[in-house]
């Protein structure tokens, strides 16, 4: 969660830093601020750097080298823990269960798309069977 936390804050960085720059005319209040806010951008991937290669050498001890690069790269498969999802993903925008014949299974829905005041549509589902990705579903609207 730490993790998503910096990445969004550096995010947010970046883009001001780019719209700043973007606009034709900005006074020297406004150069100051960016350069400010440059300097927060670099302290921020170097602390990020620091704490994230231990967090994944440890994953790569607990899960394996190949699921570690997985959720250094985002990436997901089946077979893969839903805690492992969690870290690759973030949270879905939404999550359905059911229990059938004694397995619990959930759907998780990620990528939403802008509805404009419409039902909320998704680009991914990602099925979760006893805490496990079991399927992964593009869903085409």
């Amino acid at each position: 969660m730490v993790i998503l936390c910096i990445i969004i804050l550096l995010v947010s960085v970046i883009y001001l830093v780019v719209g700043m720059y973007t606009q034709n005319e900005f006074s020297e209040e406004h150069k100051l601020e960016v350069d400010k806010a440059q300097e927060e951008v670099d302290e921020a991937e170097a602390h990020f750097e620091d704490i994230s290669e231990p967090i994944y050498r440890r994953l790569a001890t607990v899960y394996g080298e190949e699921l570690a690069a997985d959720i250094k790269k985002e990436t997901i498969s089946p077979g893969m823990p839903e805690e492992l999802l969690l870290l690759a993903w973030g949270d879905p925008e939404e999550i359905k269960s059911s229990y059938i014949r004694g397995i619990n299974t959930e759907s998780w829905y990620y990528d939403p798309e802008d509805g404009e005041g419409e039902a909320k549509k998704f680009q991914t589902e990602v099925i979760i069977t006893n805490n496990r990705i079991s399927a992964i579903n593009a869903i085409n609207q």
